[in-house]
């Protein structure tokens, strides 16, 4: 029990319900997870801003035996910055319903990072008035960050449709007998989802049949 936390979420909770047991088991405003944090109003901000930090912890530790050296390419540089800060700062984007302001501080993030590598400060960007495009193509890598989200989402839908009865998957097709509040109600995952398959060109009454080419469902 000394190891035991719980969290309350959901609408209409009252004082009763964080004080469970008579205070046997501490209440917390948030949990970790495999690695990923999981907050009361479940929204990605909070986890956005944990990987922000941690991703940048990693460019930190390596910026001077790797970023900044001349030792090594951009094509080098390129593949351990993939590896390992861009793998620390999407950890756990699958599930992910971000906002655009979640997205803009993931892109502003990257590119900064970019732009450290390819040694363009303020002042160079300025006077030679480089733009983020020509930051990507110097780069290597013209895809943003919320392509990659998409890509790492879209893989995880095709994962979860491929389940058996589990309960992920009754909860990607389940809903809800009440009907959704008219007036711009949040999205849920399967909302972004749902954007993120229309932006590849793919019918929603197609998944359950591409979803089962595994191979081709990747190379699409």
């Amino acid at each position: 029990m000394s190891k035991t936390k719980f969290m309350a979420a959901g609408a209409g909770i009252v004082d009763a319900d964080q004080t469970p047991l008579d205070g046997v088991v501490d209440h917390v405003e948030a949990f970790r997870y495999l690695g990923c944090h999981v907050t009361p109003d479940a929204r990605s901000s909070f986890d956005v801003s944990r990987r922000v930090a941690a991703a940048s912890g990693a460019f930190c530790t390596l910026r001077e035996s790797v970023f900044a050296s001349d030792d090594f390419s951009i094509a080098i540089k390129r593949i351990v910055y993939g590896v390992t800060v861009l793998a620390v700062l999407l950890y756990g984007s699958e599930s992910w319903t971000v906002r655009q302001r979640d997205v803009r501080r993931l892109e502003s993030f990257h590119l900064q990072c970019v732009r450290s590598i390819l040694k363009i400060n303020r002042g160079r960007q300025i006077e030679e008035h480089i733009s983020s495009l020509q930051v990507r193509r110097m780069w290597g890598d013209m895809e943003e960050i919320a392509d990659k989200v998409r890509v790492r989402r879209l893989r995880w839908l095709g994962h979860v449709s491929r389940m058996p009865d589990r309960i992920p998957r009754q909860l990607l097709y389940g809903a809800l007998p009440s009907k959704r509040p008219p007036h711009g109600p949040r999205k849920r995952w399967k909302d972004s989802a749902k954007c993120d398959l229309m932006a590849v060109g793919v019918p929603l009454e197609q998944l359950g049949d591409i979803v089962q080419d595994r191979q081709g469902c990747v190379n699409t």
